[in-house]
C-alpha cells in the first residue's frame, strides 16, 4: 500500500518499541499504519482535531497513558474513533472498568494475535460507520437540492446511489402507487423491478456509473403498489455533483396529453383489437404493405405466424370468457418480446402475426424460437384456474422468391401449417427453393451483372462502426458491401452472393472490397476496418500474398486490416482458417471469427485458431434481456475469449436493454444499426474498376 491508504494511527506510549510493534502487528492485519507516537493522552487535545486517526492505542500500564483521559479527548474531537486498551497483566474486572471508560475493548500484551483480531474488527466498523456517515449526509444534502427541481414535475424522477434510492419525486411515488415518498428512501433500487428486468437495469446502471451510458432508454416491468405489472420507459443518466461522487438520475417521462393527443389515441384504439389491444388485421395489412413498400437498409425482414395448439381444449377447460383472457396474456407475451421497430397484431381469430426486421433468418428464427419457449413455460393465471398452453410459430423471409404481400402471407401460413401437421409446439422457417433450371437461368444473369458491377465500379461500401463499451478510442468498422442497381438503389449481398458463390465469383468479389477498405484506412488513418471472407477466398492460398502488396502499396499500418470468417466455415476448414490466421498474424494483420457460438464446437476454435476478436453471432442477442440461461452460455464465451487475450465483439446489438446486459456480461464492443448507422463510403470513381481475373 501507498503511504496514501495508509491507515492513521495514534499510539499513547513512552517507548519507541512498542509503537513500532503496533505497527508491526497492523501490517501483519492486513493494514499498511501510519503511527503516530504521543507521550502523554493530555496531548490528544492537541493532535486529535487535525489528524484524521482511525484508531487510538493507549498502554495503560504507563504513568502518563491515562486512558480515561484520552476517551474523554476522543468524544470531545473525534467521535466514533476506536479506542483500544493494552495493559500487561489483566482480569475480568480490568476489561469490565476499560470497557465502562469508553474503550473498545482492553488487550494483553502477551496476546498480540488478540490485537491484531481486535484491531482488524474495529478498524473496518470504524471505515464503514465513516462511509455510511458520509453517504446518508451526502444524500441528505441531494434530497434537500433536487427537492425544488423535482417534486413539481410531471415526469417520475428517482435517484440512485450505491444500490439504493436517495430520492423519488411525487410523481415516482404516484407512478408506483402511493404517496408516501419515504417509502422508497433507501429502498434497493432494484427491488421495485420484475426479475425479468434486472439484467438490463443492473447493465445500464453500471455502465452509468463509469459513464459509459449514452442516455439510450430502458424498457422494464415495474412493481405497481396493487402487485399488477408496470410497463416503463426509463431514461438513465449521470449527474456530476461538485464534490461529491455522481448519481444516477432515472426518469419516466409523463405523457402529458392535450387535446390533439387525445384525439390521436381514439384513432388508434379503433385500429386494435377489443380483447388483447393489438392492431386487427386491416390495420395490420395497412402497415403491413407499407413497412414492405419501405427500403431496408441490411438485414432481413420476416414475418411470423404465431398460434396457439389444440386451442379447442383450452375453451373447453375454462369456457369462453376465460379463454379471451388466455389470448389476452399471449398478446401480452408477443408485446413483450417484440423490438420497438417491430409490428405486430391479432390477424383473426387466434393468429397473431409479428413482421421482424433483423440481422440474418438465424436472428429471426432465435428470437421466434426464444417466444416459443417462453409461452410454453408461462403458467396462465385465470380467475379460478390456471392453464399452460404451447404455440406453433411459423417465419416466412421476405425476398427474391417471396416478394409480394400475398406470397409472404401464404409462406408464413403454409410455415406455421406443416409446423402444427408435425406436432405443434414449434418453429418453422420456410425457403421456397427455386428449380435447379430457373436457379442455373437467373445465375447467368447474375454473373453478367457481377462482371460489369466488378469492372465498373458498381459496388459500394458501408462502414458499420463498432463501438467500445469500456471507453476505447480506437474507431473500428465492419465493412459491407452493397451493388448499385440500375436505379441507384441498394442490392443486398444476401441476393448477389449465392450466385456469386455458384459461379465461382465470391473471391473476386471480396479482393474488391478489401482494395476498396485499404483506401478507407488510407484516408481515416488509425481506424481498424473489418473485411469479411467467403469460401472461395479462404482457400486461396495466395490471398496473404496479395493483401500484404496491397497494404505496402497504400502506406496504411498492418494492424489496421482485420480478415474475418464465419464460425460455420472456420469448422468446415480448419486447416485452412489456421493457415490464413498465422499468415495474417506474421504480416502484422488482425484475424477474426464472426457469427461466433452457433456451431457445433464453438470453444475447440479457440483454442486451435490464433485470432484477435470473436465476434458473438446476433442471433445470441435474440432475448438475452430476459433469458438468464442465455446470458450464462455468452457470459462463458466472452470470459473464455478474454482468458486467452481475444477481444469479444456483439453482433447485431437491437435495443440498449441488450447492450445494457452485454456490458454487464463482460462484451468489449458491440455492432449493430441501433449502436449507430452504417455509413457509406463511395469508391473513388478513378479506382472503381477491378479485373476480375486479378
Amino acid at each position: 500500500m501507498t503511504d496514501q491508504s495508509a491507515v492513521p494511527v495514534i499510539v499513547i506510549s513512552q517507548s519507541e518499541d512498542r509503537t513500532e510493534a503496533i505497527n508491526r502487528h497492523l501490517r501483519n492485519a492486513g493494514f499498511a499504519a501510519r503511527c503516530t507516537r504521543v507521550l502523554d493522552a493530555g496531548d490528544l487535545h492537541e493532535l486529535l482535531p487535525t489528524a484524521d486517526a482511525h484508531l487510538i492505542v493507549v498502554y495503560v500500564d504507563e504513568p502518563k497513558a491515562v486512558l480515561a483521559t484520552a476517551c474523554r479527548a476522543r468524544g470531545e474531537y473525534a467521535p466514533g474513533v476506536p479506542v483500544i486498551a493494552i495493559d500487561t497483566n489483566l482480569d475480568e474486572r480490568a476489561v469490565e472498568d476499560a470497557l465502562a471508560t469508553g474503550a473498545a475493548d482492553l488487550v494483553s500484551t502477551k496476546r498480540p494475535n488478540r490485537f491484531k483480531l481486535i484491531a482488524k474488527r474495529e478498524i473496518d466498523a470504524f471505515r464503514y460507520r465513516r462511509a455510511s456517515n458520509a453517504a446518508v449526509a451526502s444524500a441528505r444534502e441531494y434530497k434537500q437540492q433536487l427537492r425544488a427541481v423535482v417534486e413539481g414535475s410531471p415526469d417520475a424522477i428517482v435517484y440512485y446511489e450505491d444500490g439504493i434510492i436517495v430520492s423519488a419525486n411525487p410523481a415516482w411515488c404516484k407512478l408506483f402507487g402511493t404517496d408516501k415518498p419515504d417509502e422508497f428512501d433507501g429502498l434497493p433500487f432494484l427491488d421495485l423491478f420484475q426479475r425479468e428486468s434486472h439484467a438490463a437495469l443492473k447493465g445500464a446502471l453500471m455502465a452509468a456509473q463509469k459513464g459509459r451510458w449514452e442516455g439510450h432508454s430502458i424498457r422494464a416491468k415495474g412493481l405497481h403498489a396493487d402487485g399488477g405489472a408496470l410497463p416503463l420507459e426509463l431514461e438513465i443518466e449521470q449527474e456530476k455533483r461538485n464534490g461529491k461522487p455522481p448519481a444516477i438520475r432515472i426518469c419516466h417521462r409523463s405523457s402529458g396529453q392535450d387535446t390533439g393527443e387525445l384525439q390521436a389515441q381514439l384513432t388508434d384504439a379503433l385500429n386494435r383489437d377489443p380483447i388483447t389491444g393489438l392492431y386487427h388485421r386491416r390495420r395490420f395489412l395497412q402497415l403491413l404493405a407499407r413497412r414492405l413498400a419501405q427500403r431496408t437498409k441490411g438485414g432481413v425482414t420476416a414475418l411470423v405466424y404465431v398460434k396457439p395448439d389444440q386451442f379447442r381444449m383450452v375453451r373447453d377447460k375454462v369456457g369462453p370468457i376465460q379463454s379471451d383472457q388466455v389470448l389476452l396474456q399471449l398478446a401480452d407475451l408477443i408485446r413483450d418480446a417484440a423490438e420497438k421497430h417491430d409490428l405486430y397484431g391479432r390477424f383473426g381469430g387466434l393468429m397473431f402475426t409479428v413482421l421482424l426486421a433483423r440481422g440474418t433468418p438465424r436472428d429471426c428464427e432465435a428470437w421466434a424460437e426464444q417466444l416459443r419457449t417462453t409461452i410454453a413455460n408461462q403458467v396462465f393465471e385465470l380467475e379460478d384456474k390456471s392453464i399452460s398452453i404451447t404455440c406453433t410459430i411459423g417465419i416466412a423471409i421476405y425476398g427474391t422468391h417471396v416478394d409480394t404481400l400475398e406470397t409472404l402471407i401464404d409462406a408464413a401460413q403454409k410455415a406455421n401449417y406443416q409446423g402444427r401437421g408435425n406436432g405443434g409446439n414449434r418453429v418453422v422457417i420456410r425457403n421456397d427453393e427455386q428449380d435447379t433450371v430457373e436457379l442455373e437461368i437467373e445465375d447467368i444473369g447474375w454473373s453478367e451483372r457481377l462482371k460489369a458491377a466488378l469492372t465498373q465500379g458498381e459496388f459500394r461500401l458501408l462502414k458499420l462502426p463498432i463501438v467500445s463499451l469500456r471507453g476505447s478510442a480506437t474507431r473500428m468498422y465492419d465493412i459491407l458491401v452493397r451493388m448499385i442497381d440500375d436505379d441507384g438503389s441498394d442490392v443486398l449481398p444476401g441476393k448477389f452472393m449465392p450466385a456469386a458463390i455458384r459461379q465461382g465469383l465470391s473471391k473476386h468479389v471480396d479482393r474488391w472490397v478489401l482494395a476498396e477498405a485499404l483506401q478507407v484506412c488510407a484516408t481515416d488513418m488509425g481506424s481498424t476496418v473489418f473485411v469479411r471472407l467467403s469460401e472461395d477466398s479462404l482457400c486461396d492460398e495466395t490471398l496473404s500474398g496479395w493483401l500484404t502488396k496491397q497494404i505496402r502499396t497504400s502506406g496504411i499500418n498492418n494492424r489496421s486490416v482485420v480478415l474475418q470468417i464465419a464460425e460455420k466455415t472456420a469448422e468446415k476448414y480448419v486447416n485452412e482458417t489456421k493457415r490464413l490466421a498465422l499468415e495474417l498474424k506474421r504480416a502484422g494483420c488482425g484475424f477474426a471469427i464472426e457469427h461466433f457460438g452457433v456451431g457445433h464446437r464453438p470453444l475447440e476454435l479457440l483454442d486451435h485458431i490464433p485470432m484477435d476478436y470473436v465476434k458473438v453471432d446476433g442471433s445470441l442477442m435474440q432475448g438475452i434481456t430476459n433469458n438468464e440461461v442465455l446470458q450464462m452460455k455468452v457470459k462463458d464465451f466472452l470470459q473464455k475469449a478474454n482468458a486467452r487475450g481475444i477481444q469479444t465483439i456483439a453482433e447485431r446489438v437491437e435495443n440498449a436493454n441488450t447492450m445494457a446486459v452485454l456490458f454487464q456480461l463482460g462484451a468489449e464492443f458491440v455492432e449493430g444499426y441501433y449502436i449507430q448507422e452504417a455509413e457509406v463510403t463511395m469508391a473513388d470513381d478513378q479506382e472503381a474498376g477491378f479485373n476480375v481475373q486479378s
